[in-house]
């Protein structure tokens, strides 16, 4: 059972998705229809585990070009909003369902699914960084070391995830005090509460991922929160209600 309460992560058991819907050519079938907003693909082999402002070199080609030359390439791709377009919205609740269960024994109510696919070349890499829903990252393909970590002081906590949401969100400046690594084999899962601190420290081979995002009225009024602490810190406006 996930535990929403609880800022560790948890191995879990979940079903495995028809392959087909996940090989590099479907993905790049489908990444080629969606809008930009929905993809991000940048050369991320040897990246720093800080990497503050974001900055990153993206690779100037179209996003299913990229994900074709995977094995050759240098650059890990993520697509997101997959929740929306079948096969995979059946593959987003399957994934999600026990983030669903934890989120009606802890007396949240969800707000929305997402699927998110990432690809990773070997080698590539992800800085620490937090994410406004629940989490359940399933491996499909390749050897992923994952770091989760935290910080000791409760207010450097809240200052690092205040920068990590919203419309100008960057990335943690400064190591958490505490980090573990969990491996991830091909059928390996893990559950990540949300605003969890983690960073891919490395991928072997090729590596396919999945993750099912869980918002829910809880998450949505921490990260509100969050942002309105950041616009504060910085001496400005509470960020405006969106319509």
């Amino acid at each position: 059972m996930i535990d929403l309460r609880s800022p560790e992560p948890v191995r879990v058991s979940v079903p495995i998705p028809e392959p087909e819907a996940f090989t590099l050519p479907a993905l790049a079938e489908v990444a080629a229809t969606l809008p930009p907003e929905r993809f991000e693909h940048h050369r991320a082999v040897d990246l720093p585990d800080l990497l503050p402002d974001g900055r990153v070199t993206r690779d100037p080609r179209p996003v299913a070009e990229v994900i074709a030359d995977l094995d050759r390439g240098d650059s890990w791709v993520m697509l997101t909003g997959l929740a929306t377009v079948e096969p995979y919205r059946s593959a987003a609740l399957r994934l999600a369902a026990p983030l669903q269960l934890a989120a009606r024994v802890a007396g949240e109510t969800p707000t929305g699914v997402d699927l998110i696919v990432f690809l990773g070349a070997d080698r590539t890499r992800v800085p620490f960084h937090c994410d406004v829903g629940h989490h359940v990252l399933l491996q499909l393909e390749g050897t992923k070391t994952l770091a989760v970590g935290w910080y000791d002081d409760p207010e450097v906590e809240r200052t690092m995830r205040a920068v990590s949401v919203g419309r100008n969100r960057a990335n943690p400046d400064r190591l958490p005090d505490r980090i573990e690594e969990i491996v991830l084999e091909p059928g390996d899962a893990v559950a990540l509460p949300a605003f969890c601190f983690h960073a891919v420290t490395g991928c072997t081979g090729r590596s396919r991922a999945l993750t099912a995002v869980l918002r829910t009225d809880v998450t949505e009024a921490t990260a509100a929160a969050l942002e309105a602490k950041r616009a504060a810190d910085r001496g400005g406006p509470p960020p405006a209600p969106v319509a």
